[in-house]
């Protein structure tokens, strides 16, 4: 009896290891974590005037003095990229403010010249209206694109009018001039 008790036993025992070992694997795995990142860097936009080959700090671009009736004065502006992404460029002048109000502002034309594109106007008229920004386009109508680091020249002629009264003689006028740059898909901007 105690053989056949062995030999049972045995027997389980042997079924039990059988069936263990089949169903048991073993799988080797390793695994790392490493921490990453990404950081957006949108860039900037930022536009200078530039005065003689440095960003300007504020002095007036434009002084006119002696123009007479019929002839004109013509200043050339620079204008920088001086951010970090490509950005379309718009300039407006503003706060027209004259020395004897109504004696001169009325008699000057002006010319805004960029490649072959040209804006013209009275500066009365300019300094009336509430939209006096001029986004600035190619010959062909497109907006100018800036990259970083790259000017654009900008012709500004002022003339005094042939019929300008003797009253206009030594009044002065003043105004601030601007430059917006944004980027090339601002749709807010209308071209």
């Amino acid at each position: 009896m105690k053989k056949t008790n062995i030999a049972k036993l045995l027997f389980i025992f042997t079924l039990i290891g059988a069936a263990s070992s089949s169903a048991t694997y073993a799988y080797l795995k390793d695994n790392k974590s490493v921490f990453n990142s990404v950081q957006a860097s949108l860039g900037n936009i930022s536009c200078d005037f530039i005065l003689n080959d440095n960003v300007n700090t504020g002095t007036s671009l434009i002084n006119i003095t002696g123009l007479i009736p019929g002839k004109s004065e013509i200043r050339t502006i620079k204008i920088k990229n001086t951010g970090s992404l490509t950005e379309k460029i718009s300039l407006n002048m503003n706060k027209f403010t004259e020395s004897n109000q109504g004696k001169l502002l009325q008699y000057i034309d002006y010319k805004i010249e960029v490649g072959n594109n040209s804006y013209t106007g009275k500066l009365k008229d300019l300094a009336s209206s509430p939209n006096t920004q001029f986004n600035l386009k190619d010959k062909s109508g497109n907006a100018i694109y800036l990259a970083p680091g790259e000017t654009l020249d900008v012709k500004i002629t002022f003339t005094l009018s042939m019929d300008a009264y003797y009253s206009s003689q030594n009044q002065s006028i003043s105004f601030s001039m601007n430059i917006t740059g944004t980027q090339p898909n601002d749709s807010n901007w209308v071209y």
